[in-house]
């Protein structure tokens, strides 16, 4: 499937013939409409092998509501929210995004499809602890601790509304 690994570590794989003829470039400040089944994991590394245990979801909305989620703040954190926090770390992009993420979500178009429609899962990006949240304070988006924790999202961006700058 040929997948492709960024210098941050990041892995992400184009399945393909699940690709837009004419897609959309997703931009640093878009606002995506986003169908997934993320989980997360541990790795841990035993006889210098390295497996991914503890698997806990992030997110899932083909499960769920069956509906793509809306301006997820782990691709994007709004400046209203970060002006907005009373605490520190909380001021800060990186509790909230996940980097890797970012970086590698940019390497796909996104579909001009209206949120009822099937879906058909594009592509894997898989972030590894390092480039998600590492050992950093982040937010508590399910109540799990995502400190060394690799995400792994299987994913169709459904939309994406362009913003050319900050939001």
């Amino acid at each position: 499937m040929n997948p492709v690994t960024l210098p941050s570590g990041v892995i992400y794989i184009v399945r393909p013939g699940a690709q837009p003829t004419a897609g959309t470039n997703v931009g640093q400040y878009d606002l995506l409409r986003l169908m997934s089944k993320s989980t997360t994991y541990v790795a841990t590394n035993t006889d210098n092998k390295v497996t991914f245990t503890s698997p806990s979801t992030f997110r899932n909305t083909i499960d769920g509501a069956g509906v793509p989620e809306v301006d997820p703040s782990y691709f994007y954190v709004k400046k209203s929210v970060l002006t907005s926090a009373t605490v520190a770390a909380a001021k800060e992009r990186s509790y909230y995004e996940i980097e890797g993420f970012q970086e590698a979500i940019k390497k796909f178009q996104a579909f001009d499809m209206p949120d009822d429609s099937n879906y058909n899962l594009q592509g894997v990006i898989i972030v590894p602890s390092r480039a998600a949240f590492a050992r950093d304070v982040h937010f508590n988006y399910t109540g799990l601790a995502y400190r060394n924790r690799s995400f792994v999202f299987n994913f169709q961006i459904y939309k994406t509304t362009h913003f050319d700058a900050e939001r």
